[in-house]
């Protein structure tokens, strides 16, 4: 007989372990936050996203409060790079660790049962071993989103010690914090939001007090955000995220998806075997995690953009609303939960372990060995130059440029764009490039030299796979010295 409390248990080791594996999920994890932050603070050279530029869509304000405490602190700690990026992940489990414990039994009425088997599901799965460790604007809106499901359970239960008034104030100041981290946030809330209206309705002072507060709160973001960006004109990045988000010109260039992509591809992603307990007949219709679950999924879906990642807020809400009373047989039961438990495992070292892992660790052996000629990054994900430390890096996109300490993301180019820029770069030029790769370097091999100086196993791209040449799913990533024939 399997012991599920041993398994739960278990499980937070195994979101601790993940947590410091160099697995690499996503740009964004990198590029909206410590590329910004850490040129700003730090004065490292990096790639600052588009967001951050023309019409900025992020908030600066809200990257501040969450990251530039740490960032700040570590001036006298001095820690390497990859060592500050370990630092967050900690923060990052910690935070979402009693946040989840915290509001969970908030949203099962304090009833041991019903929280306890929640808790099992959300630390066994693997996006809170994963993702929810990693520094998504995802992972701070899904701890936003915990708290405020909390408070608004709070006020309509009106069983508290806590004051209306202090819990709608702090609704007040949770509300645009969350929608200044991802316009997504107050979707997750429109369901929910019905039944706190009913009850403001009738409780006109709190529903002034609430206003006021998102106003104020609001107007000291969009000061923030309008003096970093130095503008004359406010600032005001979720209006801009979101006119940016309904032009499908704008969307094309981060890839469209039919609008079933969430409900039909994403969710059973996330949530696996799971989604039959979810919504076979489902007695939690009424609960405010249930409407968030819909109210997120609903809203999101009208964006023909739609990422698995988006999505994460909604695991630890359909795990307070996985039912099992309607099934009769308990095996069906064990039968769901050991596939969850495979599923989870699959995808924790999939994803956790080794997508995009040896990335990191390139530009961390990069780093180490104090490397100062150009590289060449090459079918990969973007680099995130921040890990590299350097204050004094060149990095080429569009325009290439002659001189040494340059980097140079190619990301999926031809490999006539690669022949192109080790002829402008010069001499001492590296090549980063997964093992997939091997076959087209061979093809060009006639036109450059190319030999082997660093070879790491532990490292799946799923970017480039060709049937015709299985040499393209060799898993690994290697460092080459090249140069034109």
């Amino acid at each position: 007989m399997i012991n599920w409390r041993t398994i739960h248990y278990i499980s937070y080791i195994a979101l601790i372990f993940f947590a410091f594996e160099p697995s690499y999920l996503h740009p964004d994890e990198h590029f909206q936050t410590f590329e910004v932050l850490t040129n700003y603070h730090l004065g490292y050279r990096t790639t600052i996203p588009w967001e951050f530029s023309i019409n900025p869509s992020r908030s600066f304000a809200i990257l501040s409060l969450i990251y530039s405490p740490l960032i700040l602190l570590n001036k006298f700690f001095k820690f390497p790079p990859i060592g500050l990026l370990y630092l967050f992940r900690l923060q990052f489990l910690v935070t979402y660790f009693f946040i989840a414990h915290y509001t969970t039994r908030i949203l099962s009425n304090n009833i041991k049962k019903e929280y306890t088997k929640s808790l099992f599901f959300i630390f066994t799965s693997y996006i809170t071993w994963t993702y929810q460790s990693h520094s998504f604007s995802n992972s701070i809106e899904t701890q936003l989103l915990l708290i405020t499901l909390s408070i608004i359970h709070l006020i309509l239960k009106g069983k508290t010690k806590t004051p209306e008034y202090l819990l709608t104030f702090l609704l007040g100041i949770l509300i645009p914090i969350g929608e200044f981290n991802r316009i997504t946030f107050i979707g997750f809330l429109i369901l929910p939001s019905i039944k706190l209206i009913k009850h403001y309705w009738t409780f006109k002072f709190s529903a002034l007090l609430l206003v006021s507060t998102i106003v104020l709160i609001s107007y000291i973001l969009i000061l923030i955000d309008t003096k970093f960006f130095g503008s004359d004109n406010y600032i005001i990045t979720p209006l801009n995220n979101l006119l940016y988000n309904t032009e499908i010109e704008s969307l094309q260039h981060h890839g469209l998806h039919p609008r079933y992509t969430h409900i039909l591809i994403n969710l059973p992603q996330i949530i696996g075997p799971i989604i039959i307990p979810f919504l076979f007949r489902n007695h939690y219709k009424s609960s405010l995690s249930y409407l968030s679950v819909w109210s997120g999924i609903i809203s999101l879906s009208i964006f023909p953009h739609q990422e698995l990642r988006f999505l994460i807020p909604l695991l630890p809400l359909v795990s307070n609303c996985i039912d099992f009373q309607s099934m009769e047989n308990p095996n069906t039961v064990n039968r769901i939960i050991k596939v969850w438990i495979g599923f989870n495992l699959f995808f924790g070292i999939l994803m956790g372990s080794l997508h995009q892992r040896g990335v990191l660790v390139a530009l961390e052996y990069l780093r180490s060995n104090n490397y100062e000629g150009s590289q060449i990054w090459w079918k990969t994900y973007k680099p995130p130059t921040w890990l590299l430390g350097s204050t004094d890096l060149n990095i080429s996109i569009d325009e290439i440029q002659h001189g040494n300490n340059n980097l140079v993301d190619l990301m999926g180019a031809h490999s006539s764009k690669l022949v192109e820029a080790i002829s402008v770069l010069g001499n001492d030029i590296i090549l980063i490039t997964p093992r997939s790769s091997i076959p087209i370097l061979e093809s060009i091999n006639k036109t450059i030299s190319y030999e082997l100086i660093w070879r790491y196993h532990y490292h799946l791209d799923f970017d480039h796979f060709d049937f015709d040449d299985m040499r393209t799913f060799h898993p690994g990533i290697d460092i080459y010295s090249v140069s034109l024939l």
